[in-house]
């Protein structure tokens, strides 16, 4: 049994694929969450379906780096980093942000 594959806005991902993927729909499912955002209003904003904005938050599909970009504006969160888990203050093992250290002067 092959797999299948999915196309939305312009990235196919084997939907049995997770990792990185899962990542990136999880952030953009909190921050509109956070922003108080229905998936239709965020589709709209970004000129793609609601179903487009399910397949990205289920990690079926990702947004190509320009819808990325415009969702971490709408957001507020601009360093793309941050969608992939690599943002300085995420810790991957327990989800959450933890507190940087302070930088002596």
């Amino acid at each position: 049994m092959g797999r299948k594959s999915t196309r939305c806005h312009s990235q196919a991902v084997p939907t049995v694929r997770c990792g990185e993927t899962c990542i990136v729909g999880l952030r953009i499912a909190e921050g509109r969450i956070k922003k108080g955002f229905s998936q239709a209003q965020l589709a709209e904003m970004l000129f793609v379906t609601p179903q487009c904005i399910g397949k990205w938050e289920r990690g079926e599909s990702v947004p190509d780096v320009f819808a990325l970009g415009k969702i971490g504006e709408i957001i507020g969160r601009t360093d793309l980093n941050y969608f992939l888990g690599k943002d300085p203050c995420f810790c991957a093992c327990c989800n959450t942000c933890r507190p940087q250290p302070e930088i002596a002067t």
